[in-house]
């Protein structure tokens, strides 16, 4: 089981499709809630007539705001007492509102603090359910991908046979991490019974390429049942786990 976990959590895959797919989840999770919270709202939701209280901006600036902001702020009598919301708008609604002037609320009678002057639109958690949809598609493929991966190697080191190997090229694989190309290493080797085989490594860290050339040497493990299934393991039998 140990193992298991250490080849697990050095994959690459397995990290970039487990993080997708939380993120895809949570997306989808917020744009189910918020979509389900605006219907309500606009199903049980009360108006009440409001006046602008004032108007500011706050505008962008380098190291601090990075838009410029439009707000107002508006008062509402309700039951006897005033209740006071501070607001952000669009630059459109922001000129067309007048300082003393009226503005239509909304609210939930049982959760007035939570007023508002503009309905938010469905549209938006739509949108958030959506992309959670493609990440989390995306990151649970890869995800499904690294463990069936990680199965693999984790039952050749287990269970295959060494063989040692002859270095038929490196190259840049199609995969970074922190801005680092990793590299693979083509290789060729023979099983037990002498038939030649040929493939290539997962992505590696440029430092367990290095030096590697044409007709060096090391060792992989394949699987005895299907010779032509095989895992890099390194520069020699040592290097196995």
């Amino acid at each position: 089981m140990e193992l298991f976990v250490r080849i697990a959590f050095r994959s690459i895959l397995f990290w970039f499709g487990l993080i997708w797919f939380v993120v895809g989840c949570g997306l989808i999770l917020g744009g189910v809630v918020s979509y389900r919270t605006e219907r309500t709202f606009r199903r049980e939701s009360a108006a009440a007539q409001g006046t602008v209280r004032s108007k500011s901006i706050q505008k962008a600036v380098r190291g601090g705001n990075s838009r410029t902001v439009y707000e107002i702020l508006y008062s509402f009598p309700l039951e006897g007492q005033t209740y006071e919301k501070r607001a952000e708008v669009s630059v459109e609604r922001w000129e067309a509102l007048t300082e003393g002037g009226p503005i239509t609320v909304k609210y939930l009678p049982d959760d007035v603090l939570g007023n508002r002057i503009d309905d938010q639109t469905v549209e938006s958690a739509m949108v958030a359910a959506v992309l959670g949809l493609i990440f989390g598609g995306i990151g649970g493929g890869l995800f499904l991908y690294s463990v069936r991966r990680t199965l693999r190697e984790f039952r050749l080191r287990q269970g295959g046979i060494s063989a040692e190997a002859t270095v038929l090229k490196t190259r840049a694989s199609n995969v970074t991490v922190n801005d680092v190309p990793q590299w693979e290493i083509h290789y060729s080797y023979r099983d037990a019974a002498g038939h030649e085989h040929q493939a290539k490594s997962d992505p590696l860290p440029p430092g367990q390429v290095r030096g590697r050339r044409e007709g060096s040497r090391g060792y992989v493990r394949y699987d005895p049942r299907r010779p032509e299934e095989s895992i890099w393991i390194g520069g020699s039998p040592a290097d196995e786990p």
